[in-house]
């Protein structure tokens, strides 16, 4: 028994080790990229964001709240030699949106609820009121949005887009049914 303890010990002091230093850019399967959000002490959390590579480019999972985030974001698609062509907001929560106007020339895609919760709030997030700072603004809004269940092809990555109450009323997670691989943020 002792033995499982120091294994599940030295597994969380990796992990916390990880959020110590630099974000972690790392591969979760072929073609799906997470890019840890970070830590700052005194500012709020990015969220982590979710690359996944299609034939004719890429598809971002959540855009961290701050602009060295979106910097990774940016980094790994020049890297790739990728365009970004969707962007997908999993809930309206601001570590998950703030860093959309970096990508306002991509389809941006969400829930109905996502965009209702992100106009209902627009104002104080655009002050830097809602959550805290900084303010985003402008507040960049899904430019397609859906109820219940879409779709989502770029090349042959075939996507799933499927609505559910879970960590807040207007969650969004991925169904890569080819790949059996469910993504869902903060959940």
């Amino acid at each position: 028994m002792a033995g499982k303890c120091t294994v599940a010990f030295a597994a969380m002091l990796l992990i916390g080790d990880s959020w110590a230093g630099e974000p972690a850019v790392q591969a979760l399967a072929d073609g799906v990229v997470l890019i840890e959000g970070g830590f700052e002490s005194g500012h709020q959390p990015d969220g982590n964001t979710v690359v996944l590579e299609g034939a004719d480019g890429l598809v971002v999972f959540d855009t961290g709240r701050h602009p060295a985030h979106s910097q990774r974001i940016l980094d790994f698609a020049a890297t790739s030699k990728s365009p970004i062509v969707a962007l997908v907001n999993s809930h309206w929560h601001l570590d998950h949106i703030a860093g959309n106007a970096v990508f306002a020339d991509c389809e941006i895609i969400a829930c109905a609820r996502t965009a209702a919760h992100l106009e209902r709030h627009r104002a104080a997030i655009e002050t830097g009121t809602s959550d805290g700072p900084p303010a985003i603004a402008p507040l960049v809004m899904p430019t397609r949005t859906f109820e219940g269940r879409s779709s989502l092809s770029v090349g042959s990555l075939a996507i799933d887009l499927l609505e559910f109450d879970i960590h807040s009323d207007d969650a969004t997670v991925l169904w890569l049914a080819n790949d059996r691989l469910l993504l869902a943020g903060d959940t």
